[in-house]
């Protein structure tokens, strides 16, 4: 024990060394409940902050692929746009050189019947009143350009079912129509058919039903272009 004055003066420095190991041993694995929890609270809120950003990073990451995807769809409509109005300005002017021609649309059509001869085939029946049907598209019996052709071809007949009535099928055939503007062909465009070169539209079809009748004649029916 430092007990004199003099022995008290050389203790000093190991009383301050021992003290100052109590603090460090205090800070270092001494610290309190309470501290450890907050300590704990405060790394778990850190975490939570860290997920949060990645969410909000990839938020802003989608958010501007979306956007780049919007700005493509506005482009595409606006080109879009540009192309159906272009569209119309040349049908406008394809139009333009048709005049309405009254007594054509007054026209008789040809009669979609024939007399039925013992030699004729089906398809030659068929064949002979298709003709005559898409005859009524001609320029003789059309007064609007957009519904005329310039020559069209029977490409097959598939006979189908027959009955004490008649006979049915399905004719394969094509037109050239007067039109070469796109939106001018839609008309000959529904149903089926692909558009080819010099205003022909191939890979048309119908079905089509022919009726004997009391009077010995064929008549035929047109029908659609698909079940």
């Amino acid at each position: 024990m430092c007990l004199s004055r003099n022995r008290g003066k050389a203790c000093l420095p190991l009383l301050v060394a021992l003290s100052l190991g109590l603090i460090l041993a205090t800070a270092m694995g001494c610290e309190s409940p309470a501290i450890r929890q907050e300590n704990a609270d405060l790394t778990e809120r850190v975490r939570e902050l860290d997920l949060e950003k990645a969410r909000l990073v990839a938020e802003v990451t989608d958010l501007q692929a979306e956007n780049s995807k919007l700005a493509a769809e506005v482009e595409w409509l606006r080109e879009k746009n540009s192309e159906e109005i272009e569209a119309y300005e040349n049908a406008l002017r394809e139009l333009a050189g048709f005049f309405y021609d009254r007594d054509k649309a007054n026209a008789q059509y040809p009669e979609l019947r024939i007399r039925a001869e013992p030699s004729m085939t089906q398809d030659q029946i068929a064949r002979s009143l298709f003709e005559r049907y898409l005859a009524r598209f001609t320029e003789a019996y059309r007064s609007s350009p957009f519904e005329m052709v310039k020559d069209f071809r029977i490409d097959e007949f598939r006979p189908g079912p027959v009955s004490e009535e008649g006979f049915e099928g399905f004719v394969y055939y094509s037109v050239q129509v007067m039109v070469s503007e796109p939106l001018l062909q839609r008309s000959f465009l529904a149903g089926n058919g692909i558009r080819a070169e010099d205003n022909w539209i191939i890979d048309k079809g119908r079905y089509v039903y022919f009726f004997l009748t009391e009077d010995g004649f064929y008549e035929m029916e047109v029908g659609g272009t698909g079940p």
